[in-house]
């Protein structure tokens, strides 16, 4: 079942999608945003939903509604979510914001419910890195950092175009959040 909030943001959007596309899912701990994103990295069919705080079973719910709504129209799903991610693995060990994301498969678990779709995850804060490092502020830089604020605070770096990630993936790993 789609969230009304989902359906409502997403009304209208009834133009031809273009194969090639991926379903860009951004995590944070008040909202889940999301675009589809087209090879030349051009979003389209922005929105948000709350993000759920009740446990897992929930978020995988939301998302797996998100991508309902763009069915057959995305090659892949993109997901940045808060806290340590083993990007290589799927693996979130642990969830930043989202406790319950807390050693748990994120992509596996997201891929049994949404087969035939490529799931891939990374910390938002890397992922930020990564954008500002490919196509913003930082393009043109050698090394740089970015620091994210949003209900927490977060950062990355990269080194020779690389982006730090270290063996535990602490390296240049920025973190803050705050409860109030």
């Amino acid at each position: 079942m789609v969230p009304k909030a989902l359906a409502l943001e997403s009304a209208g959007h009834d133009e031809e999608v273009t194969v090639g596309q991926v379903l860009a899912i951004d995590v944070g701990g008040t909202f889940i945003k999301y675009a589809l994103v087209d090879e030349g990295g051009m979003l389209t069919r922005k929105g948000k939903v709350p993000t759920p705080l009740e446990g897992l079973d929930d978020f995988i719910d939301t998302v797996e509604s998100i991508y309902q709504v763009f069915h057959g129209q995305v090659e892949g799903i993109a997901l940045s979510v808060p806290g340590v991610v083993d990007r290589d693995a799927g693996f979130m060990r642990s969830g930043g914001a989202l406790e319950y994301n807390y050693g748990v498969p994120l992509a596996a678990l997201l891929q049994e419910r949404i087969p035939g779709v490529n799931v891939s995850i990374e910390n938002d804060a890397k992922a930020a890195v990564w954008a500002e490092m490919t196509s913003g502020a930082l393009e043109d830089c050698d090394s740089g950092a970015v620091v994210i604020c949003g209900t927490a605070v977060g950062g990355g770096a990269f080194v020779n175009r690389e982006i730090l990630r270290g063996r535990n993936l602490f390296c240049g790993r920025v973190q803050l959040h705050i409860r109030w």
